[in-house]
């Protein structure tokens, strides 16, 4: 995927999840919870299925099973190799999950009937809740496939995964973009009061997403810097790894920057505010990642010095 594809990608992804995240706020008889997309809703669209009766119910069977023994399938087909038990456990698990997320997200009556707590802590929370277990199971089968490739794959092989893994790092950092600071910005419009409200909060949600869209940033140059070295283009790895450094210590202080000038400015506008929001965020996802791209660019750096010290020496 080019890099211009990319961006498109990624300004989708964060457009929707913004409109989900919005949606849920706004309509909870349809999107109670974020997490339980889309599993609430195909849930629902099985349960009105059924209830036509005849053909309709038979066709809620098929998609139910359909799309639930889908993950066994997939591992079915790969039995006989024992380098992927462990992921073909997980698929396994995760289609049984699916069975019975699906049949409890159809049936409310049946979800309230057996979950005791549902009344206590509210349909939308054990919703997200199956929809977090289904969720956290894809990932742990994504990792277990990552494990096993990284484990038999070359340096070429490698490289390759790595481009690809940053290429989904950039689609989480779009996603942590909607789901963190657009929850936030949906929250702080909710309490407007004051014209100057709203600047206030747009502006607080853009301060909030900046640290993640300079990590995409500095991916961005990361998978541009593995694409060098993939193509044993060494000048043009190193003029790589040099700008990535750059990248990431302006990253660093462009972050920081924001978030005390926007403190700032709230403290400068406080009589024209119904509301202050002033924080001291470390946000330490960013700051881990900036700060391992800033140590890969040093380390390349550091090699093309000793690769020059010993040209002149010899």
């Amino acid at each position: 995927m080019n890099r211009k594809k990319l961006l498109i990608f990624l300004a989708a992804e964060a457009a929707v999840l913004l409109a989900l995240v919005f949606a849920a706020g706004n309509w909870p008889e349809i999107f109670s919870s974020l997490f339980a997309f889309p599993f609430e809703q195909l849930g629902a669209a099985l349960g009105a299925l059924s209830q036509r009766g005849g053909f309709g119910n038979g066709l809620a069977l098929a998609v139910w099973g359909g799309v639930s023994l889908a993950p066994l399938a997939f591992a079915l087909g790969h039995v006989g190799d024992r380098t992927r038990r462990w992921e073909n456990l997980s698929l396994a698990v995760l289609s049984l999950a699916l069975l019975a997320v699906l049949r409890l997200m159809a049936r409310p009556g049946s979800l309230a009937a057996q979950v005791p707590l549902l009344g206590e802590l509210g349909a939308s929370v054990i919703k997200g809740a199956m929809g977090c277990a289904l969720y956290s199971l894809l990932a742990l089968w994504l990792i277990l496939r990552l494990l096993r490739l990284f484990r038999g794959g070359d340096t070429a092989r490698l490289l390759e995964y790595m481009r690809r893994l940053l290429c989904v790092l950039c689609g989480l950092f779009a996603g942590l973009i909607a789901l963190g600071s657009g929850a936030e910005l949906a929250a702080a419009l909710k309490e407007v009061q004051r014209p100057l409200d709203y600047f206030i909060s747009v502006l607080g949600f853009l301060v909030s997403a900046l640290p993640y869209v300079l990590d995409i940033s500095v991916t961005i140059s990361g998978v541009s810097l593995l694409e060098r070295l993939q193509a044993g283009d060494r000048e043009q790895a190193e003029n790589a790894a040099d700008k990535l450094s750059r990248l990431c210590c302006a990253a660093l202080g462009a972050g920081a920057a924001s978030a005390a000038g926007f403190n700032i400015l709230q403290l400068l506008l406080l009589q024209k505010l119904s509301h202050i929001s002033v924080n001291v965020e470390l946000p330490v996802l960013s700051l881990a990642f900036v700060l391992g791209a800033l140590l890969l660019a040093r380390l390349i750096g550091e090699n093309r010095r000793l690769r020059d010290d010993n040209e002149l020496i010899i």
